[in-house]
This record gives structure tokens, sequence and C-alpha cells, in this order.
């Protein structure tokens, strides 16, 4: 067990322009957990001019709320230049809590942090480890998932489970909302931890789990074997994330997907396309997706 008094915490949080980091530090915030420093991987973003009212609180850009906090942000523009923070005294702090950050961190970053560092992981370690967990839960079809708090250690989403929260991922939920939540969870378990004054040492799973990589072309190609009910569930999951999803119709012609309109148990005797609409018979039933028609060398 590690232990300190709460209210004396420090937090540098590592992460990246995305919905799950803007969650977490939103939530540390919230609950006043001081937060000492922002490390973002990724290059610097100029302020956007686009002056919409933010339909979800993931919106705002994560730097932009460190600056309001008066939180000092350190970029990382490469991986290759990890090794430059290890001088940098804006980094240290009593803990290093990660969340979404697209990197390993070596152990000579995590030994600069006296109470360790902490991931933060959107899904039931030690299923899908590594840095695309939320796609292969959706690719697989799971209705289930989680994320779970983990030490970090040398091996990537190896290190000892300090508390997993486990939930539903409704048929078709939308992979932006499912991170946000998941971040929600993850960070609210974090405040509720470091409330008790003590971090648990955590335990190692018994099982070796599986691996969760960087999706390439041949994942984001729509298997057409799969139930309609299925396919909805992993487009409207992986859409939303940003990952750019084919389908190759029965004439063999390939699809750019651009959004899922839904999907029916009532079988077709056959595919209908109408200008951007591609409805395809699937096992089970039907799927119609808003589609731009694409030609592949070799395909």
């Amino acid at each position: 067990m590690k232990s300190k008094p709460v209210s004396k915490w420090e937090l540098t949080l590592w992460g990246n322009h995305s919905r799950q980091t803007t969650i977490t530090l939103q939530v540390l915030l919230r609950a006043r957990v001081p937060v000492r420093c922002l490390v973002l991987a990724g290059q610097i973003r100029q302020p956007g001019t686009n002056r919409r009212i933010p339909l979800a609180v993931w919106n705002e850009d994560v730097a932009v709320i460190a600056a309001r906090h008066a939180i000092p942000v350190v970029h990382v523009p490469a991986r290759s230049t990890l090794f430059e923070l290890c001088g940098d005294e804006r980094i240290s702090a009593d803990l290093g809590v990660i969340s979404c950050f697209p990197w390993k961190i070596d152990s000579h970053l995590v030994r600069l942090y006296p109470f360790g560092m902490i991931n933060i992981h959107p899904s039931l370690l030690p299923d899908f480890r590594g840095p695309s967990p939320l796609f292969w839960q959706y690719h697989g079809g799971r209705l289930r998932g989680g994320i779970t708090l983990h030490w970090v250690t040398e091996e990537l989403d190896g290190g000892p489970i300090i508390d997993q929260v486990t939930c539903d991922i409704p048929l078709g939920f939308p992979g932006d909302r499912l991170e946000a939540w998941l971040a929600w969870y993850g960070t609210s378990r974090l405040v509720e931890i470091l409330g008790r004054n003590t971090l648990p040492a955590g335990w190692f799973p018994t099982r070796l789990g599986s691996w969760a990589p960087v999706p390439d072309d041949a994942a984001c190609l729509l298997d057409t074997s799969w139930p309609a009910w299925r396919a909805a569930h992993f487009l409207n999951g992986v859409l939303p994330l940003g990952y750019p999803v084919s389908i190759r119709d029965h004439e063999g012609r390939v699809w750019i997907v651009r959004r899922c309109l839904g999907w029916s148990s009532r079988p077709t005797l056959s595919a209908e396309t109408v200008e951007s609409l591609l409805t395809l018979s699937l096992q089970g039933g039907t799927l119609t997706v808003l589609a731009e028609h694409r030609s592949i060398t070799g395909a």
C-alpha cells in the first residue's frame, strides 16, 4: 500500500487531444484534485475559430481547459522526444496518471513519480491490451466492456490491476460516447481511491488476455459474413471514433462508409444501391449505410 494524505496529492496527467483525456482532466478538476501539469502527445494545436455551442463536454480542447486553470502544458511532438522530459521539472508530481497517451512510457520516466504511475485503460484487462481497445471490442461484437485502473510497468498494459468497472455496451452505442462514458467512470473511481489516502498494490490477472493493435486496412474492411446486428454495432461504434471503414458489396465493389443508417432483421432478396445509399443483405437481416464508391487497385 502507498499512503499519503489525499489533500496533498499532486498529479501530472499524460494524454492527447482526445475525449478520454478531456473527460479525465474535467473529472479531476471537478473533484479538486491538484493537477500540476498536462503532458500532451502530438503537435501543438492552434485555437479553433469555430464558435458553435458545444454539444458534448469533450468538444472543448483539453489544452484550453488546462490553460483556463493555469495548468502548464508540455507537448511531446513525437515518441522519439520522450527522453527530453527527464530533466523537465514541470512534469514532476507525486503521481502520474495516463489517460490515452499513445506511446509506451519508459521506466526512467515512471521513476520520476515517487508513488508511480496509474493508467486508465478502456477495457477489462487483460483483454484488449494495446492502443486500440475500443475498436477491437466493437470489431468482436462485444456487448459488455469496462475500464481498468492499473499500475504502469515495463509490460504495456500489464501492470498490477488496481480496480475495474464493468458495464454493458448497448447495441449500436456510439463509440465516442462510450469513450467518454468509460473515462468518466474510470477517473471517478481514481478519485475515490485517492480519497482513501492509500493506493492499493493491485493484483495480476491469471490469464494472458488479448491484444488490441492499431487496426490495418483489412481490419477496417467490414466482414459481410457477420450478422446484420453485429455489422451495425461495429459501424456505429468505430465511425464516431474516426476509423475509416469500407464495405465490399456483392459485386466486389468497395465503398467508403460515412454513416450507418440502420439495420433490420427483415431479409431482402438482393442488395440495393440508390445513389449514396447502400443496402446489403447480411446474415439475419439487412444493413443500410451512407457510403461513397471507390476503386482500389488490385481489388
